[in-house]
Formats: structure tokens, sequence, C-alpha cells
């Protein structure tokens, strides 16, 4: 669905994280009150401090559910699921509140920065790190080093999918090494982490040690689906799908724990119910 369509589908019962008091509620889920939050946070942290660099990555955000169920890049445009933008939300919820209680329990104020610690950072940071990511996916150029990379030239959707999980592995190592605040949020947002097996290589060395010429898993984890921030999505904008069979390749995908909570949420959405326990 579409921004504009998903902002008129209203409410719909969901966990989310109350930003003001980190509690983790069910509530009434508005799309377009939530869409907004998320607009806030991404204004308030990547266009100010040291994330500022990477502002102008996120100038153009599409919120949708169309082929998206989690978050991707086509190299120009981010795509996110306001879904699965409120999941991450609720990953580090419990973690940020019990940090400020406490601080209040040792008479410290946890509303003074001052005091280095920022509520609704640790309260967004997963949210952002994904963010952060696909910025990365950008900022590296993927997508065009991909098809230039001989291995992987012939865009097959086994070859993309070990790419994109050369280039997390790149990524996610670089964005905690950079930006030390997201410690430890690969982990915790189920992306890639193989930062003892490939320390400083380049996504194409990497594709080299751990596929080598004939495309089996050589070192670290055999073959599994890629982490959420994977394939960008088929749109309208990009010519869709054109009913081929290779068509497949430009969808997203994501593990199965999302997929399946995602594809029960929409179809929820779509029939005027949703179970809050999905999620």
């Amino acid at each position: 669905m579409s921004i504009n369509e998903l902002r008129k589908l209203g409410e719909v019962p969901i966990r989310v994280v109350d930003l003001e008091t980190g509690e983790v509620v069910e509530r009434m889920f508005d799309f377009d009150l939530r869409i907004r939050q998320f607009e806030e946070i991404m204004d308030q942290y990547l266009n100010s401090g040291d994330l500022s660099i990477l502002s102008d990555y996120v100038s153009k955000v599409v919120w949708t559910t169309d082929g998206v169920d989690t978050a991707a890049t086509d190299g120009y445009r981010l795509y996110f699921n306001p879904l699965f933008a409120n999941e991450l939300m609720n990953l580090t919820a419990k973690e940020a509140k019990q940090k400020r209680d406490d601080m209040i329990a040792k008479g410290i104020d946890p509303k003074d920065k001052r005091n280095g610690f920022d509520f609704l950072f640790e309260n967004s940071k997963c949210f952002i790190f994904v963010l952060v990511h696909e910025c990365y996916h950008q900022l590296y150029r993927h997508i065009e080093s991909e098809k230039m990379f001989p291995k992987t030239a012939n865009l097959t959707p086994i070859t993309h999918d070990h790419a994109n999980i050369c280039q997390d592995i790149e990524i996610n190592r670089d964005i905690e090494s950079d930006f030390t605040q997201f410690a430890g949020c690969t982990l915790k947002s189920h992306g890639r982490w193989e930062t003892d097996l490939f320390p400083t290589e380049t996504w194409t060395e990497i594709y080299d040690k751990k596929y080598g010429e004939d495309g089996e898993c050589k070192m670290g984890e055999d073959y599994i689906p890629p982490s959420p921030t994977e394939q960008p999505p088929s749109s309208p904008s990009d010519g869709g799908d054109d009913g081929n069979d290779d068509s497949e390749n430009e969808k997203m995908h994501a593990p199965e724990d999302y997929k399946k909570g995602w594809d029960a949420a929409l179809a929820a959405i779509k029939a005027n119910k949703i179970d809050p326990n999905t999620f």
C-alpha cells in the first residue's frame, strides 16, 4: 500500500512503544500519527549531529507495505514498512526504560543531556540503525558495484542474495565501528555479523573468501536468507513487475520470523481486524 492508502487505514490495535514512558503497550496504531513520529525521529537524529553526514541519503523515504516486508533501498530511495519500523522500536524500549529508571534510582537526572543519556535515541536505536544501514548501501554504491563485480554481474537470485549477505557484513561492521552508539544493534536487529572472520574486507573480498568460484559457502555460516534490509522492492517508478520469471529477484527476501508476522498483519489489516499477539 502507498503512504496515502496507509494513512487512510485509520487505527488498528497493535503493540507500540510509548515514546514518553518507554512502556510497550497495546494501543490503536494510527499509521498517519506513527509515520509522522518516525519522520520526526529521522529528522532529529539524521539531520543533526554526527549522523548528519548521511542526511542526503534519507531525503527520499517511501513508507509502504507493497512488496516491502521490512526495509530496502533501490540506490536512490529508501523503502520502509511502518509495521517493521514499529517492531524495531520495540526492540530497545525495555532497555531504554531500565537505563532511565536506574539513573533515577541513583539520583541522576536522565533528562539532563550532560549525563550522556538520550531516552528517545535509546528508545529508537534499532530503527535509526536500520536507516543508517540502508544509507550505507547507497554510500558504498552497492547496487552499481554488484553489477560490475564479475561473480555477481549475472544478477541471479542466488548470487544477488550472496552479494547482499556480504554487503551487510561489511556495512554492519563499519557502522558499529564508525558510530559506537550503535554497538550491539546488528545482532539485536537480526543483522549479519561476521567481524571476527572479516575485520577489514570489502564486500567483494568477503564474497571471494566466503563463496569462492562455485558459489558454495566456504567460511562462516552456510547460506541463509538475507537479513531484513535487503532487496529493493519492485515499484511503479522502477517499472514494477514485468511478468518475467526473474521478477522474483526484485522482491524483498526477509527472514521467516519477520515475513510470517508481516504477512499475517497485512492480511488482518485488509480484513479490518488484527491480532495484537502477532507482533
